[in-house]
């Protein structure tokens, strides 16, 4: 039932996007706190060190209190944001990694 309402929204999100209508704004400042967005760095690192072979590593992320209660619009804001977080750390940590 998730994946098939997030599919829904990638692509009401696309075809809003290929319109012209793309919201840049991040949401990040309306909807979580710095206390959550430690929270979701942690579960980040939790995933790329316990859950690396994960086939949904946005579904272990995300926060569904959050989500939830978001418009059709801000949950499609909400999952590109966490894309963009999750692929920054996983950089950072497979840099990280390379180094160490």
């Amino acid at each position: 039932m998730k994946k098939e309402s997030l599919k829904k929204l990638a692509r009401q999100a696309k075809k809003r996007i290929s319109g012209g209508e793309a919201q840049t704004q991040s949401i990040t400042k309306n909807f979580i706190s710095s206390f959550e967005e430690e929270q979701l760095f942690e579960k980040i690192l939790f995933v790329l060190k316990n859950n690396h072979d994960t086939p949904t590593p946005i579904g272990d992320i995300i926060n569904y209190d959050v989500f939830n209660k978001l418009s059709n619009v801000k949950k499609e804001m909400y999952i590109f944001d966490l894309i963009d977080k999750y692929n920054y750390i996983k950089n950072k940590f497979i840099e990280n990694k390379k180094v160490s």
